[in-house]
């Protein structure tokens, strides 16, 4: 009998050299696809990851992880020779593109791509729009290059505020991608503008919804889940500041309710002065101060794998999150989740799961506002738990649909 032949797929990593919850999430849910797909022998997924710190949070990831310290010019020039049947003496570099011209598929994991909110550059032409493309995705660019069937797993995309992201957009779903998916219906919309007539984005969960999870045993009251964000502090338009709205918000749950407050940082950047961690630090400082005996503590993500982070979302009663894969997280693990949210992608996340209701935009969100909210929510949080393992059986199948898909060969 004729052994099956092992399908061969390298996935592209982002440039932010960081610990970044959502990325890993991501990986994970790759995996579960792919073990269905072609079952756990039947396929070899490399992640080239750009970031050796990153490696450490994935490293009870079971696929291969290698860390590229290279500089995207020179490796795109090094595709371009070989392309050209030009021999190069660059060990390194070539095997990294020997592996591309062997896949069967070359994917892109970025996800967020081509939002203004993020491009603090101004400058908007066609040449700097190109960098920008070939930065988020250069795998895939070399995968082009060689005739490979390259795909964008599912991102949100946009707002295009600024020309050069629209730019961007355009070469990337015209030129680039071979299949789009987006997370959102405003996202697939930003996209539609440039998109031909048989290249169409594809609505689809983000794949981090089917990362398995394990709910720890607590011996008394479960933590309530404050997953804190540096990046809401940079697009936060609200009636009052972010830290001032949090901090209330754990002084009633302290002075209101038995349940310890867990913070829960998504992001640590180490070449960012600020960054989750901070913000935690400052909340826990502010609340310490008036309260010394306050059930207040930080996890530790610094020393945590992604799926220890997931267990510790999916063991908490409620959750209030302003991280999106944090979010995703505690939805998909069943866990009532209150979302302070900057970006489309929050609010169309939570009607994914039947939870519009508990989104509250920066723009309508104050302290007195947030712990009304709260409260509201508290109160109904087991009829939540409830909607919650309704609707993740939907999104857990559609998930899987969409992922067939993208992986299918």
């Amino acid at each position: 009998m004729e052994s099956q032949r092992v399908i061969n797929i390298v996935a592209n990593d982002d440039y932010v050299p960081d610990y970044n919850f959502g990325y890993p999430c991501i990986l994970h849910g790759v995996e579960a696809i792919l073990d269905k797909l072609y079952g756990e022998s039947g396929y070899h997924l490399t992640i080239y990851s750009h970031s050796d710190f990153r490696k450490k949070i994935i490293r009870d990831y079971s696929s291969t992880i290698k860390y590229i310290d290279s500089n995207p010019k020179k490796l795109l020039c090094i595709a371009i020779l070989k392309r050209l049947g030009i021999k190069v003496r660059d060990d390194k570099w070539s095997k990294i593109i020997d592996e591309i011209m062997e896949a069967d598929l070359v994917v892109g994991l970025y996800p967020i791509s081509f939002c203004s909110s993020f491009n603090l550059n101004k400058r908007a032409n066609r040449l700097y729009a190109l960098k920008m493309v070939a930065g988020q995705n250069l795998l895939l660019v070399i995968g082009k290059i060689f005739g490979k069937p390259v795909v964008k797993t599912v991102c949100s995309v946009g707002p295009f505020t600024k020309r050069t992201d629209a730019l961007g957009a355009k070469l990337a779903v015209r030129y680039l991608w071979d299949k789009v998916y987006v997370r959102e219906k405003r996202s697939a919309e930003e996209l539609m503008v440039y998109a031909t007539k048989n290249k169409k984005p594809v609505i689809s969960p983000d794949l981090a919804n089917i990362m398995r999870y394990q709910k720890k045993e607590y011996l008394s009251c479960r933590p309530i889940g404050i997953s804190v964000s540096f990046q809401i502090i940079n697009q936060w338009n609200g009636t009052e500041n972010y830290l001032v709205c949090i901090i209330e918000l754990c002084n009633y749950i302290l002075n209101h309710f038995d349940n310890p407050i867990l913070l829960i940082p998504n992001e640590y950047t180490p070449i960012l002065k600020y960054s989750d961690i901070d913000v935690a630090q400052s909340i826990y400082s502010r609340i310490m101060e008036g309260n010394k005996e306050a059930k207040v503590s930080i996890l530790d993500i610094k020393n945590m794998t992604c799926q220890e982070l997931k267990n510790e979302i999916a063991s908490c009663e409620v959750l209030v999150a302003s991280r999106y894969h944090s979010c995703v997280a505690g939805l998909s693990a069943g866990v009532p989740t209150l979302v302070i949210g900057w970006h489309w992608k929050y609010e169309e996340l939570l009607t994914l799961y039947g939870q519009e209701e508990w989104v509250l935009p920066t723009e309508l969100c104050g302290k007195d506002i947030l712990i009304t909210k709260f409260t509201d929510f508290w109160r109904n949080r087991k009829a939540i738990k409830k909607e919650l393992i309704e609707t993740g059986i939907n999104v857990y199948k559609e998930c899987f649909e969409k992922g067939k898909e993208m992986f299918q060969i």
